[in-house]
């Protein structure tokens, strides 16, 4: 093999081929790699982009209960063909606070049984036992605990200047200082120093703890929508979990887009004792 043969051999070995996706174990990972391939991160928005004009996006990888088990890079290269996917934000943030569809079309299910008349309501209640769901209203009161747990340090990671932004700032900050210097490391080197701030690595330990408690909320959800609500007061537990910690459909009416508040207003008619 020549040697321009045996370059360009390499670099269609490294290079990722039109619409390839790479699947890595972590964010800084998967930035790292389209860092490395040229792209650079649009301001204000989730999308890559390089000087060829091509379009990339990390988009995470789902395991169980929504939690992100992996991150997904898509490059499309320019005259690929296709339309290039809608990016989701690049961060871990995401999966905390989005609606888990198993969930939904759970309490979707739940709602269906709600008796169609007034005598039919009032048979079930008469019908019901005293306390009949009172393990709904157990989970409703653990679930909304660990809801609260999870999201305990979102200032501190999310907020302005909060630890999400400065690791992207100490990234710009030793890539600026590599420009002045015209010399350049590795990406995979600059995440590393990075992550040698332990400001970055308390990030990593409150995501993790954020983590843990979803995974027991997500858990005690699916519990909860196993069990048939009999009572008022049951339906009305489930459906408060579905708009909090499932939909995370919390903000004001004029905050909200058309569809959701559509169907949290609907959800919210059906039962009685649920706060909008």
């Amino acid at each position: 093999m020549t040697e321009a043969g045996s370059v360009l051999s390499t670099q269609q070995e490294r290079s990722p081929k039109i619409n390839e996706e790479n699947q890595f174990t972590s964010l800084a990972e998967a930035e790292a790699f389209l860092t490395s391939q040229g792209f650079w991160l649009i301001a204000d928005s989730c999308n890559w982009t390089n000087a060829a004009g091509d379009d990339a996006g990390v988009y995470a990888v789902d395991g169980r209960y929504g939690a992100v088990k992996a991150w997904r890079v898509r490059i499309n290269r320019s005259g690929a063909g296709g339309a290039v996917e809608s990016a989701e934000a690049p961060s871990r943030r995401r999966f905390l606070s989005r609606a888990a569809g198993v969930a939904a079309g759970g309490a979707v299910m739940a709602l269906a049984a709600i008796p169609a008349t007034v005598g039919e309501a009032a048979s079930a209640a008469s019908v019901a036992a005293p306390g009949a769901d009172s393990e709904l209203l157990r989970l409703e009161e653990e679930i909304l605990q660990a809801w609260e747990a999870c999201h305990a340090n979102d200032d501190e990671l999310y907020g302005a200047c909060g630890l999400d932004e400065l690791r992207r700032a100490e990234y710009d900050r030793l890539l600026a200082q590599e420009k002045e210097c015209g010399s350049y490391i590795s990406a995979r080197e600059r995440w590393d120093v990075v992550y040698q701030n332990p400001e970055v690595r308390r990030l990593d330990q409150l995501v993790v703890l954020s983590e843990q408690h979803f995974e027991r909320m997500a858990g005690l959800v699916e519990k909860m929508w196993g069990i048939p609500a009999k009572t008022e007061a049951g339906r009305s537990a489930k459906v408060q979990v579905l708009l909090t910690c499932v939909m995370d459909w919390r903000d004001p009416d004029e905050a909200m887009d058309w569809r959701p508040l559509m169907a949290r207003r609907l959800l919210t008619d059906l039962v009685t004792g649920v706060s909008r």
